[in-house]
């Protein structure tokens, strides 16, 4: 049986919480970045606020379904989930909600990429940038779902290995690989 633990529901949300503000303050101006690659193909890129929730791991759907976050733009949403932290543990503990319908299985693994993959000085530490070919990507539940014209491949602090997913110069998915 699922037990839910409040304390660890607030820490989530606190790092959440944390990563927008420091985001807002440090990266979300002067983020665009733009690669120039050998095959003439050229990569703009930037990281925006509106496309931070999925990179996160917060899925706001359900939350707007029952009414407990109300906002315009993900800032706001964001923002709301805050505000109404209390209101949604406590649907959580009740059973009106599940924390997985929140939050995604590897919320803890998406908060410390984006927190790599924003704040690694960009182009500094790219260890490689590939062209995304689905037809030869083996079958791995996670990645069959992934649409992506390329791969950035980033090296933080720990010697971890960052992803970062392109499509359409949009950052779509960040995966971290722990060096082991």
């Amino acid at each position: 049986m699922y037990s839910f633990n409040r304390g660890k529901f607030e820490e989530k949300i606190d790092k959440i919480n944390d990563l927008v503000s420091e985001f807002k303050e440090n990266y979300a101006k002067d983020n665009e970045y733009t690669l120039f690659l050998a095959n003439d193909d050229i990569i703009k890129y930037s990281f925006n606020i509106n496309n931070i929730a999925h990179l996160l791991g917060v899925n706001f759907d359900e939350l707007k379904l029952q009414k407990l976050i109300s906002g315009e733009n993900t800032e706001e949403l964001l923002e709301s989930l805050t505000e109404k932290r209390f209101t949604i543990g406590t649907r959580i503990m009740n059973g009106s909600l599940f924390e997985n319908s929140v939050f995604s299985p590897y919320i803890d693994q998406k908060l410390k990429a984006f927190k790599d993959a924003v704040s690694i000085p960009f182009p500094k530490n790219i260890k490689f940038v590939c062209k995304y070919n689905r037809e030869l990507n083996y079958s791995d539940k996670e990645i069959d779902s992934i649409t992506a014209d390329y791969i950035i491949g980033k090296e933080n602090e720990s010697n971890d290995l960052v992803l970062l997913f392109l499509k359409e110069n949009t950052m779509m998915v960040i995966y971290l690989f722990l060096n082991q």
